[in-house]
């Protein structure tokens, strides 16, 4: 049976140094998985394709919750380039009109 994506996002947030740490890992604890996730969503694995965002590389897709997506990309955003982090938190929730996550 293939591993939650919360498990694996929670052994990747053990190995790195970010903020909101605490605050991500009880996020975590508290979504829903039963949806299909991307599990390695970054820039490099965006096209654009007739003015639209399209997700690429599937290889490591699992069943999750959306939102664990979002909080990965977090961190990378932020393992590379602090501040980043927050800038793309910052326009995810205007365009999705979701409060503050972290």
């Amino acid at each position: 049976m293939p591993r939650k994506y919360s498990d694996k996002l929670k052994e990747y947030l053990g190995r790195i140094d970010v903020p909101n740490k605490e605050l991500i890992l009880k996020r975590i604890n508290q979504l829903k998985e039963n949806h299909l996730c991307h599990a390695d969503l970054h820039p490099q694995n965006i096209i654009v394709n007739n003015d639209k965002l399209v997700a690429i590389d599937w290889d490591n897709a699992v069943c999750g919750d959306p939102l664990l997506d979002v909080a990965r990309t977090y961190m990378l955003f932020e393992k590379h380039s602090k501040g980043v982090g927050d800038v793309y938190i910052e326009m995810y929730e205007k365009k999705t009109n979701i409060k503050k996550m972290f």
